[in-house]
């Protein structure tokens, strides 16, 4: 398999990759935080060009503000029985791609992200709606008792770098839920 995950995978670095770094290139929005509490996480803010679709205690969904862009950011957890090892969930994506009508699995990443080590992971597939692509980055829980999943699905096209730098844009924001001071 020419795409698959084998072999060397590239190690990038918040020093050398400015869209995973604090103060990304593209300036989160001023709202307030997005937490999603049973994750341990929250959302600084949003990278400009999205919005918040929805949320509840265990899944944030992005979506872009222009809706003619399509797709959705989901940011959720894997259920714990999926373990702790990021590249076994870098390799269930390729297999959940390539068992997909048209799947064609497009390669992984390691980065370093505000919560320690991640992978994205890229494919594409046929659905009801014509050619998907789909990102995904896994990193672990604040508490690391988990992995943590940030999944840009969006149709298929000539903007992936795009799409890629939006998802990482959004890693840049994630921060663990800081602890509520109890006033004395």
């Amino acid at each position: 398999m020419r795409h698959a995950l084998v072999g060397g995978i590239l190690v990038l670095s918040l020093i050398g990759m400015p869209a995973c770094a604090r103060k990304a290139t593209a300036p989160a929005s001023a709202s307030k935080a997005i937490t999603a509490r049973s994750l341990g996480l929250e959302l600084a803010g949003l990278p400009d060009g999205l919005k918040l679709a929805s949320r509840n205690a265990g899944i944030i969904i992005l979506a872009p503000r222009k809706e003619q862009v399509g797709g959705t950011i989901v940011i959720d957890e894997l259920p714990k029985s999926a373990g702790l090892n990021l590249l076994d969930a870098v390799h269930g994506h390729q297999a959940a791609i390539t068992a997909r009508t048209g799947g064609k699995y497009l390669g992984a990443q390691e980065l370093k992200g505000p919560l320690g080590t991640a992978f994205w992971s890229r494919g594409q597939y046929m659905s009801g709606r014509g050619r998907v692509e789909e990102t995904v980055i896994f990193t672990l829980s604040p508490d690391g008792t988990r992995i943590a999943r940030l999944r840009y699905t969006y149709p298929a096209g000539n903007d992936s770098s795009a799409r890629v730098k939006t998802l990482l844009d959004v890693l840049g924001e994630i921060e663990a839920i800081r602890p509520v001071k109890n006033p004395a």
